[in-house]
């Protein structure tokens, strides 16, 4: 369980508010904290479009390099 303002844990806290942040949450609404494996799995698909743009912007420069060659 992870506050959904800055991922701060918040397992076995006794006080229903983040002490790095001071977001409440409720235990029992999951709508108020981020499950643990969630920011994770938001990465993956981000991380995915980054290299694809690497990939594609490294295809365009060899492409332009190997059209240039005599």
């Amino acid at each position: 369980m992870r506050c959904k303002g800055c991922h701060y844990s918040l397992k076995k806290l006794v006080e229903r508010r983040c002490p790095e942040c001071g977001r409440g949450f409720d235990p029992d609404d999951a709508r108020t904290f981020e499950g643990e494996g969630r920011r994770g799995r938001d990465l993956v698909p981000r991380m995915s479009y980054v290299l694809l743009a690497f990939g594609v912007v490294y295809v365009a420069s060899l492409l332009l390099v190997l059209g240039a060659a005599p």
